[in-house]
């Protein structure tokens, strides 16, 4: 198994490192995490294992302050968590399908598109996903022996989970469920108390700004046990969820987690308890976040690497058990299960291919190289500030990859700038839109209502002429739609 998760170790850090160089003002959210590792800070809107860890790599590696290479450096640590992650995974899976059922769980956690996607950003979600994998490790080792050892492995595990995102302290359930159920031994007191003083050393330790600005930490952590029950009504669960899970997943992975599901109500005399708590995780994740009005892709990481852990348990099992296949030879079986492997891998390849060749292709530089080649230096031109064009006369940061000659001017939406009409009376031709963006009454934005946004990219398309756009292409962040357009001389207006 040592083998194995070298091997998984190694896929899942090569994807998530692959073309992981682009600007970090492309985030929205980079910006401010990578200021906040330069100036030493933090805001408590999340556990600070991932700037934690960033800021002591970074001093180890004696890197500047630059913004673009602390937020590489940053990034690199984000997917080492999330091939840790896999490994973890990778394990649990071993435990309760051997050999075949590690490997398989951890290839597919480590393939899945949306952890090689998350695993690009200077994000948390593969902290978090390292804490929920190790955990679930723990609670399968101390159910086996639960020896002090184990206690204290359950707690530190449960710690990083915590650590990586505040809502990180559901693991705490599983494993208080796994302290008391577990069978009768006489240290069953200590192992409570070794379990909670080493979650708690540890979160100290890895979250020790928290210990020194208690006040604002717990402000941090109320702050997103307010957002419960505020994510709106649904029939069961949030339909958005629905649909990323069906985006990043396939039907072999449905296949097998279905059949290993299966197995654990048909046949509970052959489960062990923890089996049951990892299997019934997706399910109570989603309904939690649903309670949220959070709705990002990368929220349901955590339940789509699980139903990966399921369906890798559920591969091995079901070359094992299936009663068709109980006549075959081992050697047919193992090819059986080889051939399925592959075919899993080979529907995950597609989405993740596109991906990281998406991650190596930057609309925003293409753009700027047509506008340099093909409008007037002399030209304005007004943009939607996603768009990210930046002047060279105007440009303030140096790590900017790219600019252009004209002049540029930047608000939160082009709207910001006036109507259609008011634009060409400025001699103002050139607009540069963000498609599909949706209007936020930003606190920069002059533009204060949806209507007057939507009126005004309507006019715009409708009045100009398009000269240039986009292909879509994943991801959206490194490759949003964008499309420029020329407005007519005043003169031309029928």
């Amino acid at each position: 198994m040592i083998g194995v998760s070298l091997a998984v170790f190694a896929l899942s850090l090569i994807l998530g490192t692959w073309n992981n160089s682009f600007p970090y003002y492309y985030h929205l959210d980079e910006p401010l995490e990578v200021w906040m590792v330069i100036h030493g800070t933090t805001n408590f809107h999340h556990p600070l294992l991932m700037g934690n860890t960033t800021d002591l790599v970074t001093w180890l590696l004696g890197v500047g302050n630059e913004p673009q290479t602390v937020v590489e450096l940053g990034r690199w640590c984000i997917a080492i968590f999330g091939a840790v992650a896999s490994v973890a995974f990778a394990w649990v899976g071993y435990r309760y399908a051997g050999l075949a059922g590690g490997l398989a769980s951890g290839v597919f956690v480590a393939m899945h598109p949306l952890l090689v996607e998350v695993a690009h950003y200077y994000k948390e979600d593969p902290a978090l996903l390292m804490g929920v994998g190790l955990s679930f490790l723990a609670v399968t080792r101390f159910w086996d022996n639960p020896s002090r050892g184990n206690a204290a492995a359950l707690g530190v595990a449960n710690a990083l989970a915590f650590s990586g995102k505040y809502i990180g302290i559901v693991m705490a359930a599983l494993s208080i469920a796994v302290l008391i159920l577990a069978r009768p031994r006489p240290g069953r007191v200590i192992c409570c108390f070794l379990y909670t003083a080493l979650f708690v050393v540890a979160v100290g330790i890895i979250n020790y700004q928290l210990v020194a600005g208690a006040g604002q930490g717990f402000h941090g952590i109320g702050r997103e046990v307010a957002l419960l029950g505020t994510g709106g009504k649904h029939a069961f669960l949030n339909e958005k969820y629905v649909g990323v899970f069906y985006k990043n997943s396939n039907f072999l992975i449905l296949i097998f987690a279905g059949w290993y599901v299966l197995r654990l109500v048909l046949q509970p005399k052959e489960r062990v308890f923890p089996e049951y708590l990892i299997a019934a995780f997706p399910l109570a994740f989603a309904l939690m976040i649903s309670l949220t009005p959070k709705t990002a892709e990368r929220y349901f990481l955590p339940v789509s690497a699980t139903v990966c852990l399921l369906a890798g348990i559920g591969l091995a099992d079901l070359c094992r058990h299936f009663f068709l296949l109980r006549t075959w030879l081992p050697r047919r079986r193992r090819i059986l299960y080889s051939a399925l492997l592959a075919g899993t891998c080979v529907l995950f390849a597609s989405p993740v291919v596109d991906c990281l060749m998406g991650f190596g292709i930057d609309t925003r530089k293409q753009l700027a190289h047509w506008i340099e080649k093909n409008v007037p230096p002399d030209a304005v031109i007004v943009q939607d500030r996603r768009v990210q064009l930046v002047a060279v006369s105007g440009k303030s940061m140096e790590q900017r990859s790219f600019s252009v000659p004209q002049q540029v001017l930047s608000n939160q939406y082009a709207a910001d700038f006036g109507s259609v009409s008011e634009l060409q009376s400025q001699g103002i031709l050139y607009i540069a839109l963000m498609v599909g963006q949706k209007y936020r009454n930003h606190p920069s934005a002059r533009v204060k209502s949806r209507e007057e946004f939507d009126n005004f990219v309507r006019e715009v398309t409708e009045t100009g002429t398009l000269l240039w756009k986009s292909e879509s292409r994943t991801p959206q962040i490194v490759n949003p739609r964008l499309e420029l357009y020329r407005l007519p001389e005043p003169d031309r207006i029928d």
